[in-house]
């Protein structure tokens, strides 16, 4: 896991394998740990408490849930087949990454998919250590 974020750098430097660096955005932001990886959910969490009541109140969602909407419905658009990944969609998977792991999504269904991916990317990593 510590190679994810130097090949996502080389890659995105280079401009090469676009759709590649998107799943290795995601990996990375699912393996943050440490310092780094509570900052991350901090911020997203204190997001979404200070926002989330009045834009609520307001347009009748929180910031965070319509900010995950969109940036992954733009995520998805620019994974499809038809249309090309480019450089904004590496930022994209990181940021949908952030959101999810941070369990701030806004959807309740999306609640338990940072556990689930958690404990999938702890397996991988320790089926992959033990060969």
């Amino acid at each position: 896991m510590r190679a994810v974020p130097a090949v996502l750098g080389l890659f995105h430097w280079l401009g090469i394998f676009a759709k590649t660096r998107v799943l290795l955005a995601l990996l990375g932001v699912l393996g943050i740990g440490g310092f780094l990886g509570r900052a991350l959910v901090w911020a997203a969490t204190w997001l979404q408490h200070v926002t989330g009541s009045i834009t609520g109140w307001v347009f009748g969602t929180a910031v965070p849930a319509a900010l995950f909407l969109v940036l992954a419905a733009l995520l998805i658009h620019d994974m499809h087949p038809r249309n090309g990944a480019s450089r904004r969609t590496g930022y994209l998977a990181f940021a949908v990454g952030a959101f999810l792991v941070a369990g701030v999504a806004g959807i309740p269904a999306l609640s338990p998919v940072a556990g689930f991916l958690r404990s999938l990317l702890a397996t991988l990593t320790g089926w992959l250590n033990s060969l």
